[in-house]
């Protein structure tokens, strides 16, 4: 299996999860159908399917299930960050976004029906284990929840402490970037072995951590660089916000080379679980090299 196809594969699952039709709105039903499928890298989701086989579990419909979980998730905050009283963007993966679609009512709703669908894929899952779909769910509440990225953008638009450091916003961005990078590992893993030990859960973390983290400032860096038509959303849509960012703290260079640490020690982390030439190390250095 190529990233390509696991790609491929995680959307056709995706839609084959959405609702069809609705007795209360068939116009939700097609909100939520707009934010979710016809664009995506699914990378969320690629990540939970390549750790899990990294770690040479035979479990892919179960693994399959919460790469689903998390971009559902994933989906429902991407609808609800571009809303009117969040960051009111027009355009999302190179089409018109759910609110503009839709209006801003039926966009919340759409993502209100999505964050709860994920829960309903876990817990409803044929090919994870009682633990398993618990642990899951965990996993994904704390992450997506007020400890974390709801946590991360309810600090990102608030104009009560405002972000003016590096270490202030590498905070910002774990929280609403990092964690769920973190659950997609950690979902992987917990695929993959229902007794994880101490050691390899930590790994999860961290590594998680630091791939969202990295994966936030390569964003910055296509925000000043990419046009609207390459990444299919707004381009410089922070700076007309008002965001601080990596390139306006350090710099362009500073924020490349720091991107360039990253690399190297994500490099080693890989290293310390034989992941090298993964289909996982493959999807790492894609995340990076958007810059290129």
């Amino acid at each position: 299996m190529t990233l390509d196809g696991i790609r491929e594969q995680i959307g056709n699952a995706l839609a084959d999860h959405l609702p069809k039709n609705s007795e209360h709105s068939e116009q939700l039903v097609r909100a939520i159908a707009w934010g979710v499928l016809g664009g995506g890298k699914r990378l969320r989701g690629t990540l939970v399917y390549t750790v899990s086989e990294g770690f040479s579990t035979s479990n892919i419909a179960g693994a399959l299930d919460f790469a689903v979980a998390i971009e559902l998730m994933h989906s429902y905050s991407l609808i609800h960050d571009d809303l009117p009283s969040m960051d009111d963007a027009d355009l999302r993966r190179g089409k018109p976004s759910t609110h503009k679609k839709f209006g801003a009512a039926m966009a919340t709703l759409a993502g209100d029906a999505l964050q709860a669908l994920a829960f309903d894929v876990i817990a409803n899952s044929k090919y994870l284990s009682s633990s398993q779909i618990a642990r899951g769910c965990k996993v994904l509440a704390v992450a997506s929840g007020w400890r974390g990225m709801v946590g991360g953008q309810a600090w990102d638009i608030s104009d009560e402490q405002p972000v003016g450091s590096e270490s202030e916003l590498s905070q910002l961005h774990q929280a609403k970037t990092g964690e769920i990078f973190k659950a997609a590992i950690l979902l992987g893993l917990i695929v993959g072995d229902q007794d994880l030990d101490p050691d390899t859960l930590e790994w999860g973390e961290k590594f998680g951590m630091k791939l969202g983290w990295v994966f936030q400032m390569v964003d910055d860096v296509i925000d000043v660089t990419q046009s609207s038509d390459t990444t299919g959303k707004p381009a410089l849509h922070d700076d007309k916000l008002g965001k601080i960012t990596y390139p306006q703290l350090l710099g362009m260079e500073g924020t490349l080379e720091r991107i360039e640490c990253a690399r190297k020690e994500l490099k080693q982390f890989l290293k310390e679980k034989d992941l090298e030439n993964s289909l996982l190390d493959d999807l790492v250095w894609r995340c990076i090299d958007r810059v290129a």
